[in-house]
Order: C-alpha cells, then structure tokens, then sequence
C-alpha cells in the first residue's frame, strides 16, 4: 500500500517538478532534468526500504542495523566530534540509550596526565539516539590537548584556536556537499591532511541522508549516522565547523510532507551538531561566527530566515523561521569590519551552501539578501557549494561584473564553489561563465584554504583519486 502511495505522490510531483526546482535551484533546463530523473527513481525503491522508513528511528545502512554494524554499547560514546568555542573546545558524542551518570570528558596536556575534567547536560535528542555535548573552557590558545570521553577506550587530541589578532600562518580544509557514494577517496585524503590541518570547514550537504531511497535498504538516521561514523577519524581530532544545506533540511528533497515532524525543519543537524552560535548571537548552528587567528569567519544559513528564501517558512519546505539572520549578519559583519580599520582582524571570510555567481545553478534570493552586505563591509572570500563541481571567479562586483583578472588586492568579491566533495548526485554538467577563471567539473575533492599572515592567502584545490593539486591561487590584500 505505502509503495503505491508513494508512487502516485511521485507522478503528481513529477507532473509540477519544473516549477518548484526552479524556484529551489534555479538551474538550466539540464539541471532540472537531472533532479526529475533522480525524483522519479523514488517510485523504484524497495518494498524493503520503505518498510524501513516506516519505523524511522531505526538506523539501518545497506540492510544492517547500526547495532550490529558496531557491536557498540548502548551507553558507549561515539562518533566524537569537535567545534570551537570562545577559548575552549565543544565535545559532542553520540549514545543510543541515555547516560546513566552526567557526560564526562578528562583532558590535559600530556597524555599520561588527564588532570581537568568538565561535565557536560542534558542530551539534545529527536526520538533516536542521544547526543551530548560537554565543554572545555578557559584553554590555553593554540595549544595541543588530549582527551578523553568517558566510556570511551581512547585517549585523543585537538589544537585549540589562535588567539583572535595572531598572524601565524594557519591552514584550513574545506569541503562541500558530501554524502556517503563518492566520497571514500575525499575522506581518505582529508585523514591525510590532518597533520597540516588546523580544522575543517564544510559549506553545507554533509551526509545526503535525505538521498537515503536512492541506496537499497537505507534509512534516513542510518545514513547520518554511518557518514558520522565513517568521518569520526577527522572530526574527533580536528575542530568540524558546519552549516546546513538544502539536504540538511528535511529527511527526503522529494517528497518531504511524507516526513515525520522529528525529521523536518533542520531537526537532525540542529540536535546532532554543537557549533558556536550562542557565543555568537546566532541561532542553532544555522549562523553563526566565530575568529582563528588572523580571519574572522562567517557561517550563513541560505535555506531559510531571509526573504523569499528558497526553502524557508511558506515554501514546500516550510523551514523556520528561526530568527532574524540578516540583521545579525549585519551587525556581525560591521563588527568585523570595525575591527579590520582598527589593525586587529584583517580577513573575512564568509561561507554559505548556496552560490549565486556560479556557471551552475545560481540563487537569485540568496544574492538579493547577502550580496550588498558583503561588498557594504568588504567580505573577501564567499565559499559555497551546492552546485556539484569546484569553480573560482575573478573578483566580482555587484552583479558579477569583472574588476580584474588577477588576486592582487582584488576589489570586490573572491567567490569559490567547492560542491565536490563526492555526492550520491554525481557532477553537475556545463562549462564556465565570462567571470569563472577555474572549472573542474570532473573530480571530486576537497579545497585548502592555507592563511599565511595579514596580508596574503593561498587556496588550492586537490584531486580525491590521488592527491593531487588541481587549482592555487593566492590572494595578497593591503587592508
């Protein structure tokens, strides 16, 4: 019964895909023909897979309960994960029943020595697993740490932050829209990279979980919770600083009236992930900011929270609201920008997953609502994703004009779509427009953004299969 349900759902919504993907990717007409091909391969699902979804809590990847996946304890701390805070480091793990004692994370200097303890609350949960956060405050900057979760058999380590106006050099990963199909190789070089990492950026579509029909005898927590599991190695070593994309919202693109309350509106991310927006006047890792050194970075929600938001309140989404972004942003980014003519922060990068100079599918709200803050306060760098290739532009002004063919104290924008992190999608198709310098729409892989003082950064792109660089630049501003 529910497969023929489902299956009607799908010819009602294939028969008006091309007005709401419009709205939602503004992209060619090719574009719209791969998103309906990939809506259509819903009605192909298996009879076993949505039996499977039917129970949503239960996490089950290619057929297998997580359970039995693991062989984990009911109360055993997993997928560790870090994030900044104000001089200190948030500690998020995942349990699949309750804690029976308070969350307990031991850490010190030495690793022979764990002589501090903090003791985190109650869990953030949607009716699945558990997920606690404990945090270490009052850290030295810049300062290697090891740790260890209670009940965790292993003892681990991060590097806290630079102190806010350090110009040290300092390196960056990032990475966009990712999921579970294509990314082995990304994931495995980004494990690589982690001795010359100082943390991970990623720009939206972190585990495609919604994409879960299109992998037999899937479901949606189990698909989030094997991409947390499989990037464990990363996150529980470097600080992973996220933001949602439009597959962060709902637990299926397709048909999302079909998901259970607990797996609408962002619900997943905003209870799995612990990022800074307290301290930061943002709201449930959706916007938030945060300083490293010599750069402050910006995280922008572009699903939602601004006007004419492609899936937020009163869309086929309804997403939010949550709050009031744009004055935040705002105020944020004249903050920044204070501090940049006092001599104190000189960069500022801003990411968000939804491009609109891109010779892929752009977003005209997201241009309309962010593009005039960022020339008003001399954003330098704008990272997104969502368009599955690796793009650079030239500097661009207001409207993608063309200031110069160059990165020598480039006026305008720097804009970088980095949505190659190798999703279950596959590439998006075409060819750069008059203002992209640099078009990769073959490989996956992941980009390096490497800080080198006040006045000068490098960026490079590298290739999943091996490697390899395929794209640097750097960018020298007199601020």
């Amino acid at each position: 019964m529910m497969r023929s349900i489902l299956l009607c759902v799908c010819v009602v919504l294939l028969s008006v895909v091309c007005s709401w993907r419009v709205q939602v990717y503004g992209g060619s007409l090719d574009e719209l023909l791969i998103h309906s091909n990939r809506d259509a391969r819903i009605a192909q699902a298996s009879a076993e897979t949505q039996a499977l979804q039917r129970d949503w809590r239960r996490s089950i990847y290619n057929g297998v309960d997580r359970v039995d996946r693991l062989g984990v304890r009911a109360e055993q701390p997993t997928q560790i994960r870090l994030a900044f805070v104000p001089q200190g480091m948030a500690v998020t793990f995942t349990t699949i029943n309750p804690l029976t004692t308070p969350p307990l994370v031991r850490y010190g200097l030495t690793q022979s020595k764990l002589n501090h303890q903090a003791v985190g609350g109650e869990p953030e949960t949607y009716g699945t697993s558990y997920y606690y956060t404990v945090l270490l405050p009052h850290l030295q900057a810049h300062t290697q740490y090891y740790y260890q979760v209670d009940g965790d058999d292993t003892v681990r380590q991060f590097t806290t932050a630079m102190k806010t106006g350090d110009d040290s050099p300092f390196s960056v990963m990032v990475v966009g829209d990712m999921g579970l199909v294509h990314s082995k190789n990304t994931i495995n070089q980004m494990k690589k990279a982690i001795p010359s990492t100082d943390f991970v950026l990623h720009i939206g579509d972190l585990s495609y979980a919604d994409d879960f029909f299109l992998r037999p005898n899937d479901t949606y927590e189990g698909s989030w919770d094997m991409w947390l599991d499989e990037m464990e190695p990363i996150t529980s070593t470097l600080p992973y600083m996220s933001l949602p994309g439009n597959h962060e919202v709902t637990c299926t693109e397709v048909t999302p009236f079909l998901c259970p309350p607990n797996q609408q509106n962002f619900t997943a991310y905003r209870k799995r992930f612990r990022m800074p927006s307290k301290e930061s006047g943002g709201v449930e890792n959706l916007w938030y900011s945060y300083d490293y050194g010599s750069v402050h970075f910006v995280q922008i929600d572009t699903e939602s929270d601004y006007p004419n938001s492609p899936m937020g309140a009163g869309t086929f989404y309804n997403a939010g609201p949550f709050g009031d972004q744009l004055s935040w942003l705002e105020a944020d980014l004249a903050m920044a920008s204070r501090r940049r003519a006092q001599g104190a922060v000189p960069w500022i990068v801003v990411s968000g997953h939804r491009p609109w100079y891109t010779s892929g599918a752009k977003c005209a709200q997201t241009q309309a609502a962010f593009e005039q803050l960022f020339l008003k306060y001399g954003v330098d760098i704008y990272f997104s994703g969502h368009v599955h290739w690796y793009e650079r532009m030239w500097p661009l002004a207001a409207g993608g004009q063309v200031t110069q063919q160059d990165y020598d104290n480039p006026v305008g924008v720097v804009y970088i779509v980095n949505g190659a992190g190798g999703n279950v999608e596959g590439h998006t198709t075409g060819s750069g427009s008059g203002y992209t310098a640099f078009v990769d729409n073959t490989d996956f892989g992941y980009g390096k953004l490497s800080v080198q003082n006040s006045t000068a950064i490098r960026w490079q792109f590298f290739r999943a299969t091996d490697g390899q660089q395929v794209d640097d630049i750097t960018i020298t501003k007199t601020h």
